[in-house]
């Protein structure tokens, strides 16, 4: 297998990052919830927190859930616990992806400008990136509320993340993304892509080595 370049890196002035399973090591509490929420109405958690469940942002999440429960919880029901238990997590728990704190920070002294992409809510990314210390390291973060909200399977938050940033040119951005989906529509667009390993989903890995431009199994490989 040829060695991955990821010199490559360097000709960036402009990143986007996602959230969940790129810089916060997160998605594991999505699944956790989900499994929790099947077992307690009695209901086998068939597919696990899969592809459509990671690419959906907060309500439609929601929606996709109480489908799945057949009704046996509202969707208004799930959309409140499942804010509650997230915004704790966020706040409280959650930890980083190995050396991506590391990373973002040096970029920050490099002078490499920064914006958070993600399917979460901003006032769940909020607190986590300040539970992380990485606050200061990002101009915006953009989600689906901004958006009207279309998540990371259209182009539109791309866009506005570039929008906001002052740089519509797609080709001097790079994305550091672990969804597929999020890899495909940023790669369409020009956007240079960086695939993140997500241990949490095996079957990830093969399909985002398959998409993306340059596949990275985790942060600290950057440090090398």
């Amino acid at each position: 297998m040829m060695k991955a370049d990821y010199s490559r890196l360097r000709d960036f002035r402009y990143m986007l990052f996602d959230f969940d399973g790129t810089i916060g090591d997160s998605n594991a509490a999505y699944g956790d919830y989900c499994l929790r929420l099947f077992r307690e109405n009695g209901i086998p958690f068939e597919g696990g927190f899969d592809e459509a469940l990671k690419t959906a942002h907060f309500d439609p999440m929601c929606h996709l859930l109480a489908e799945r429960l057949n009704g046996a919880v509202s969707e208004e029901e799930i959309r409140r616990d499942f804010d509650r238990y997230l915004l704790s997590f966020y706040t409280n728990e959650v930890l980083p992806m190995p050396g991506a704190p590391e990373y973002v920070r040096r970029l920050q002294r490099q002078g490499i400008r920064k914006c958070v992409v993600t399917a979460s809510p901003c006032r769940h990314i909020e607190p986590a990136l300040s539970r992380l210390g990485l606050s200061e390291c990002f101009e915006y973060i953009v989600s689906p509320e901004m958006t009207g909200g279309l998540d990371k399977s259209h182009p539109d938050m791309f866009l506005k993340a570039m929008e906001l940033m002052g740089n519509e040119n797609a080709a001097g951005w790079c994305l550091f993304d672990d969804s597929v989906t999020a890899v495909k529509t940023a790669r369409a667009l020009g956007i240079f892509t960086v695939g993140v390993y997500d241990p949490t989903d095996e079957t990830q890995k093969e399909q985002i080595q398959e998409v993306c431009d340059l596949f990275l199994p985790d942060f600290t490989v950057l440090s090398l």
